[in-house]
């Protein structure tokens, strides 16, 4: 079962899309990421919403486009030798692209863990 997130803004899908679409290119470019799994892990996670918190758990499961969590976050300052604030959309993508060009899916669940959003983008993701 995956959790479900709901977006915070008051502003469509498409619009919070095209809002952060440049940056999220940006990163795709500078990691050489598959383009079509980050896009969808971000549409599954957070619904393209720079803003959302784990609706179901609060903020400590979850924060920003790519839903990353406290713990999470300091192994990105660690690994990219900075202070990595999940608030600001360029560092939240940036510890996501990160994650996903070195250590892979599993930060956004797998297809037997109960937690996570596998179901959602993992035929994008293969």
């Amino acid at each position: 079962m995956a959790i479900r997130f709901v977006a915070t803004a008051h502003n469509s899908p498409i619009e919070r899309f095209l809002s952060v679409s440049g940056d999220i290119a940006k990163v795709v470019d500078k990691y050489d990421l598959n383009e079509e799994c980050f896009y969808a892990i971000i549409r599954c996670e957070s619904n393209f919403d720079s803003k959302v918190c784990n609706q179901k758990y609060g903020c400590s499961s979850g924060i920003g486009l790519m839903q990353i969590i406290p713990n999470t976050l300091q192994h990105c300052s660690e690994k990219l030798g900075r202070k990595i604030d999940p608030y600001i959309i360029q560092d939240n993508l940036e510890c996501g692209a990160y994650l996903l060009k070195n250590e892979g899916t599993y930060h956004w669940g797998t297809e037997d863990s109960w937690w996570g959003s596998w179901d959602c983008w993992h035929k994008e993701c293969n």
